[in-house]
């Protein structure tokens, strides 16, 4: 007797169930990815199935797929005695959208607008994050960073079918502190507290300054680069007004003039 019959004491034939296969139904995935597909089976041996996939898949109940394109695949249920079953499974495959993100400027002071643009394709939503913990899902956005630093961007694209590509741009924005200067009104040269003991512009992202200090009866009492303490000729200056012209240059090399008045108070 072979594999597809059985005896017994009184021979007889065994009639077995037809071979019936079940694929994995139908379904679609976006360009780059993949699925499991699933092959089983009635009927017929079981002890015996082999499941070969067509286009030089092999055998094996699960293989995975990852068709470039739309594609029909179909496996083919054996178990040697009985009439095969074939079974078909189509993977329809949505082309996935191309990220790609600008910026009209990559360096930007603190504080100041920064134009992002969008040259990407295929794509109908997307969703910006700066870096800083913000995010936008305009097409073009603007965008301000409070902090400084470099910072990355990353734009992910996505289509009517859900398919998302994303591109992140490392250390793509670099954002320098934005400049600003004050100038004191007085300062306590001779205040054993040690605080104000010399005078000079104060702020951020300045590079150098140059000052001419003049008394009320504009005789120049100083001028140089360096916080001035308030002494002419090496000797402590009496309290009251002086007047001074201040150049100011930024990291940028910006340049600003500044003329006021300082007050000694001892």
């Amino acid at each position: 007797m072979d594999g597809c019959t059985s005896d017994s004491a009184t021979v007889h034939i065994t009639v077995r169930p037809p071979l019936v296969i079940q694929v994995s139904k139908d379904t679609a995935i976006c360009q780059g990815k993949s699925i499991t597909a699933l092959a089983t089976g009635t009927g017929g041996i079981p002890a015996k199935y082999l499941f070969t996939w067509e286009g030089s898949l092999g055998a094996g109940t699960t293989k995975t797929l990852a068709p470039v394109s739309t594609q029909n695949y179909s496996v083919v249920l054996s178990d040697g005695c009985s009439t095969t079953d074939r079974g078909f499974i189509r993977i329809t495959v949505f082309p996935k959208p191309v990220s790609k993100p600008s910026a009209q400027k990559t360096t930007i002071m603190q504080n100041q607008s920064i134009q992002f643009e969008n040259g990407s394709t295929g794509a109908t939503q997307y969703l910006w994050k700066f870096g800083d913990g913000t995010s936008s899902n305009l097409d073009s956005p603007t965008h301000q960073y409070m902090d400084t630093g470099y910072f990355n961007v990353t734009l992910t694209a996505i289509n009517n079918q859900g398919c998302t590509d994303s591109t992140i741009l490392k250390k793509y924005i670099n954002v320098l502190p934005a400049f600003y200067c004050y100038i004191p009104n007085a300062f306590t040269p001779g205040n054993l507290d040690s605080l104000n003991l010399c005078f000079k512009p104060k702020g951020q992202a300045i590079s150098s300054y140059i000052m001419e200090i003049f008394s009320r009866w504009g005789n120049t009492v100083y001028k140089g680069n360096k916080c001035w303490d308030g002494t002419y000729n090496g000797q402590p200056l009496p309290d009251g007004m002086f007047i001074y012209h201040i150049t100011v240059t930024d990291v940028y090399g910006n340049t600003y003039k500044y003329s006021g008045t300082v007050y000694i108070l001892n």
